[in-house]
């Protein structure tokens, strides 16, 4: 097992990828920030984030379980700094 590479499968091809393919300039202890966290530091309300989602100007959400989601906090620091 690779130490910073994940596996991901897509229809039948694998590919592999780096952690910071993955992450852009994400560091080794990137936090999980929620949805509260998010508005608050970005200034937006829900509606325009996932707005903003689905025209892919901002930084998608990671289901981390049925109900819950959640942002890499590099990402939306990145976003804070070069909003599109």
């Amino acid at each position: 097992m690779k130490s910073r590479s994940e596996v991901t499968e897509m229809g039948n091809s694998t590919q592999t990828m780096s952690s910071s393919a993955r992450h852009g300039s994400a560091s080794a202890a990137d936090r999980i920030i929620r949805l509260p966290e998010v508005l608050s530091r970005t200034g937006l309300k829900q509606s325009t984030v996932y707005r903003k989602i689905a025209d892919g100007s901002f930084p998608k959400q990671i289901k981390l379980s049925r109900n819950c989601v959640g942002w890499r906090e590099s990402q939306i620091n990145d976003w804070i700094s070069a909003p599109q």
